[in-house]
C-alpha cells in the first residue's frame, strides 16, 4: 500500500500523481472527505508537476499543487500559462501552492519577470515563505548562524 494512504487520517482522502518516470516525486493533497473534492482533469506538462482540487461550496476554489524541479527549462512560463489559462477557466478563485523553484527576490533575473509578469496579468500575487535552502541562497531573507 501506498505510504501516503497509511497517513492519510481516517475522515480525510487522499488525491495524489505520483511521479511517473525517474525516483520519488509526484504531488499530492489530502483533504477533509466533507468536502467531496475532485480532481480537476487536466494535461501533463513536461516542465512541472501539478495536481489540481476542485473545492466545492461554501470555499468554491480551486486549489493547485505544484512543483517545477530546479533545472532550468525554457518552456516553463509558456507552459505554465497554458496551465492557468485552463484552471482560471474553471474557476474565479485559485489558490496555488507549491515549490516553483524559482528564486522570485532575484527580480533582475529573466525568469522571475516573466513569472511574476504572468500572475500580474492574471490577477494573481505571491505570498513568500523564507528560503527552505537559506545557505545555499545568498539573497535569503532567512539567515542561520554558522
Amino acid at each position: 500500500m501506498h505510504s501516503l494512504h497509511l497517513a492519510t487520517p481516517k475522515g480525510y482522502s487522499l488525491f495524489d500523481k505520483p511521479r511517473l518516470t525517474g525516483r520519488g516525486g509526484g504531488t499530492a493533497v489530502i483533504a477533509n472527505s466533507v468536502l467531496a473534492s475532485s480532481v480537476l482533469s487536466l494535461p501533463a506538462f513536461s516542465s512541472f508537476e501539478h495536481l489540481a482540487i476542485k473545492l466545492p461550496s461554501p470555499m468554491s476554489l480551486t486549489l493547485a499543487v505544484i512543483y517545477r524541479p530546479p533545472k532550468s527549462n525554457s518552456a516553463f512560463i509558456v507552459k505554465f500559462s497554458e496551465f492557468l489559462s485552463l484552471v482560471c477557466t474553471s474557476t474565479d478563485k485559485i489558490l496555488l501552492l507549491g515549490d516553483f523553484n524559482i528564486h522570485v527576490d532575484l527580480p533582475s533575473s529573466p525568469l522571475v519577470t516573466n513569472f511574476n509578469t504572468l500572475l500580474d496579468c492574471l490577477g494573481l500575487s505571491i505570498c513568500q515563505r523564507p528560503h527552505s535552502h537559506p545557505r545555499t541562497h545568498p539573497g535569503s531573507t532567512h539567515h542561520q548562524r554558522p
